[in-house]
């Protein structure tokens, strides 16, 4: 009996070690293939500079609220676009602070733009902005790279990759609902065992 529960308790331990490491796992790491900025420039839709106003987040998704100063590629609804990314770094989500200006990459259009710390997204420095229009030219002010037709929401993910990430989430919580549905039926298996034996 005593070896048949220190058995149950030894699997009921690798049990939840596993369920752990599904938490804290590589799959929920942010992992990015190393690019340029000629790349970065290629895989965005939209290129600009501008100034972080504020930020609203929430366990998700953080919305950046850009006030943009210069477009390179693409058009925005406004001069005042919101950028969403992950909030989470392990799903590549940036993180910039507030009242700093910084070089956009953004996937999608309009109202429905995008990125991840993999796109380039960085604060902004004269080296970056002198590769960007080595490659783009000097862009125009966004007042005048504003197309109000630009503000239907494009149909890609809330960062690079994210959808992957979202699938790997869900992935993750269904087998971690099924390591913890094994954990309690061994432990009621344990429990009952014992009550027929008392």
């Amino acid at each position: 009996m005593i070896r048949r529960v220190a058995g149950l308790v030894g699997v009921l331990g690798v049990l939840l070690s596993t369920l752990v490491l599904l938490g804290t796992g590589p799959a929920f790491a942010c992992s990015c293939v190393a690019a340029d900025t000629a790349e970065h420039i290629a895989q965005a839709d939209v290129v600009l500079t501008g100034q972080v106003a504020s930020i609203d987040r929430d366990r998700q998704l953080a919305t950046y609220s850009v006030r943009a100063d210069r477009v390179f590629k693409g058009t925005l609804p406004s001069a005042d676009v919101e950028i969403g990314t992950s909030a989470q770094a392990s799903a590549c989500g940036v993180d910039l602070p507030e009242s700093t200006e910084a070089v956009f990459f953004a996937t999608g259009s309009g109202d429905g733009l995008h990125m991840s710390s993999c796109g380039g997204t960085t604060l902004l420095t004269a080296d970056l902005v002198d590769e960007v229009t080595a490659v783009l030219g000097a862009g125009q002010p966004a007042s005048q790279a504003t197309d109000p037709a630009a503000g239907v929401p494009g149909d890609k993910d809330a960062a690079t990759g994210s959808k992957a990430s979202d699938s790997d989430g869900e992935l993750a919580l269904a087998v971690g609902a099924g390591i913890l549905a094994l954990v309690a039926a061994a432990v009621a298996g344990v429990v009952l065992t014992r009550r027929r034996r008392a």
